[in-house]
């Protein structure tokens, strides 16, 4: 099981107003041995509501989930430029 911890909370402004809200994890074991960290975007709108610790933390284990459980295909990993080079070491 993963112990999550949120890092920090970032307001973004634009003109003084809340135009998002960056929300800064870190997970790990609890013998230390597998460990990440990542960043959720929110909306203010997604924000608010969930501003209790324990609320974030539940948030970044299900972002967390979303993107160990995504489909390869259905990520941009890289641009055309890095996939060409890929298929010049492939092909040597």
């Amino acid at each position: 099981m993963l112990i999550f911890e949120i890092r920090s909370v970032n307001t973004k402004y634009e003109k003084g107003e809340i135009v998002g809200i960056h929300v800064q994890y870190s997970a790990r074991e609890k013998d230390g041995y597998t460990s990440v960290s990542g960043r959720i975007e929110m909306t203010s709108e997604e924000y608010e509501g969930n501003e209790p610790i324990a609320k974030l933390e539940e948030a970044a284990r299900r972002h967390l989930i979303e993107l160990v459980s995504a489909d390869e295909d259905d990520e941009d990993e890289g641009t055309d430029e890095e996939e060409a080079e890929e298929d010049d070491v492939e092909g040597e």
